[in-house]
């Protein structure tokens, strides 16, 4: 009988070392079937990234051709497909997920101003153009604004020199602005007979060439054609004629650099310093003589404060992802680079709020 059991105990044991060998031996290969999808998966994420990354650089060209419409939707639905982790590997020669990623405002603030029935007089008002949507709307639309104003008998229409940025906002926003050539053709269509080119270039360069070129090429279908000079005139014969207004203007940038540099001991001395223009600095609230650039202003020392602080955490991130690059890294550091680019922006935005509402302008 006791031989029996004991059979019976030596025959249960080897079987449970069977099955325990046969569990370790599935366990091993269910790691290796995880590891094996896991590299997979990591593959078709950076596969996914590296097409939209391609796309993009197609399109950061500055030449317009036939396909540059189909290529930027291309690229923009091929970007909405992706996951936030593959959007964070999208990297390419000029790409990156910062190009549709990044929060640069409202688009729908700004107005391309690409409308046909322009009638006999055209004011196109030629820039290099930006990506940016608050600067575009507030800046380049506030100009094309006044001057519609200022001039209410001509139709004020717009042109971008820069085919990489009228790409990106194009297929990013979907807002299609035109460039030199399509601002010309549309004249042309529309049975213009006075163009007035006004540029908003500071001075003469191949920017401004370029666009005084294009203009020269439709001189004959125009019974009038003027181009107006870059906001500093004439830059003199060569590099070192210097006019009155280049003169002022490299002065007052002077000023003001020393002044947002001062020493150490200033700095200490006023913790609070706001540039209102090349001439003053104000160092207290209290010198504010309108009550809503006061307010304004404080706000704008409490973000410049809270960008301090998000440079540092960002900082500290990159140091982390140089040690153990990983996507969960990288998603930290994009949206740490997108929020510190929306607050930069909208410091920016209010500090030139203050200076308008401080200076009556």
């Amino acid at each position: 009988m006791r031989k029996k059991t004991l059979a019976l105990f030596l025959t249960c044991v080897l079987a449970a070392g069977m099955l325990a060998g046969c569990g370790n031996k599935d366990s091993k290969d269910n790691n290796q079937v995880e590891n094996s999808q896991g590299t997979e998966s990591a593959k078709d994420d950076q596969a996914a990234a590296d097409e939209v990354a391609e796309l993009i650089d197609a399109i950061y060209v500055q030449e317009r051709t036939d396909k540059t419409d189909e290529q930027c939707a291309a690229a923009k639905e091929a970007w909405d497909k992706l996951t936030d982790a593959q959007k964070a590997l999208v990297e390419g020669e000029e790409a990156s997920p910062e190009y549709f990623g990044a929060d640069t405002g409202d688009a729908s603030k700004d107005d391309p101003r690409n409308q046909d029935e322009i009638g006999e007089n055209e004011l196109l008002v030629v820039s290099f153009g930006t990506s940016f949507n608050d600067s575009r709307a507030q800046d380049i639309k506030g100009i094309e604004d006044k001057l519609q104003e200022a001039y209410p008998d001509w139709s004020v229409r717009r042109a971008f020199t820069a085919q990489i940025i009228i790409n990106h906002v194009e297929a990013r926003d979907d807002e299609v602005i035109d460039n030199m050539d399509q601002a010309l053709d549309r004249a042309v269509a529309n049975g213009v007979k006075n163009l007035v080119v006004q540029p908003t270039h500071l001075m003469h360069g191949a920017e401004y060439d370029e666009l005084a070129a294009a203009v020269e090429n439709y001189q004959d279908q125009f019974e009038s054609v003027k181009i107006a000079e870059p906001l500093l005139g004439e830059v003199g014969t060569d590099a070192d004629t210097v006019n009155d207004d280049k003169k002022a203007v490299a002065e007052a940038q002077k000023r003001i650099a020393e002044l947002m540099s001062s020493d150490g001991n200033t700095r200490k001395r006023h913790a609070f310093r706001f540039v209102l223009d090349d001439q003053h600095v104000i160092t207290h609230l209290s010198q504010f003589r309108n009550a809503e650039a006061r307010t304004l202003a404080q706000k704008c020392f409490e973000t410049g404060q809270q960008i301090s602080e998000a440079i540092d955490h960002l900082d500290a991130l990159r140091e982390q992802y140089a040690k153990r690059k990983t996507v969960t890294l990288s998603k930290q550091i994009l949206e740490s680079e997108k929020a510190l680019e929306e607050a930069c922006g909208k410091l920016s935005s209010m500090e030139k709020r203050v200076r308008q509402l401080e200076l009556g302008k």
